[in-house]
């Protein structure tokens, strides 16, 4: 997102060290504005940039710590490529917006293809900042300009959650994601 921090674009990261920032900075607790997270996403563009927190919480309790250090270099390994930060993660910041829209509007638009088809957007409040404006983009769009013949959205808050529930919380994960289906 322009004008948001990322380690991964972060000029002063020497390339080495730049998945080992990207794994702290993407399983980091984010303490955002609590006002920010009660009123979303009906807060403004400027509301939502001001309440923002750019990076992770600064001495965090035991369980605010980044989720990669509670995970061992074997568990880490095996659920990572540290070579995709260099090697492929630059090509998703080139992909064009029209793109990315024209995707989401064939998946989410056009309920007559598995009409059926349930759809959640689970969004965790401690997320990176780039989560949390994504997600307030899509929650907008689904709240002021969803066609009425789209595919219903549901839009559910996972508080106190960062980018890895399934790591830090794998119960409370479940519970959740089990009340959804």
């Amino acid at each position: 997102m322009e004008g948001m921090y990322s380690p991964t674009r972060d000029p002063k990261i020497p390339a080495e060290g730049k998945s080992a920032a990207f794994a702290h900075w993407v399983s980091g607790y984010y303490a955002h504005s609590p006002s920010l997270l009660s009123s979303f996403p009906s807060v403004t563009l400027d509301e939502l940039r001001k309440g923002i927190a750019e990076a992770p919480i600064r001495d965090p309790p035991p369980n605010r710590v980044p989720s990669v250090v509670n995970m061992s270099a074997e568990e880490l390994a095996e659920i990572t490529d540290p070579a995709v930060i260099t090697r492929s993660h630059p090509l998703y910041y080139n992909v064009d917006p029209a793109l990315c829209k024209e995707n989401l509007d064939a998946a989410l638009l056009d309920a007559s293809t598995c009409p059926r088809l349930r759809v959640s957007l689970v969004w965790c409040d401690m997320s990176p900042p780039e989560t949390v404006m994504s997600t307030w983009y899509l929650a907008r769009q689904i709240q002021d300009l969803w066609p009425s013949n789209a595919r219903k959205i549901d839009v559910v808050r996972f508080e106190g959650a960062n980018h890895f529930p399934h790591w830090d919380e794998p119960d409370r994960t479940m519970n959740l994601l089990a009340k959804l289906i």
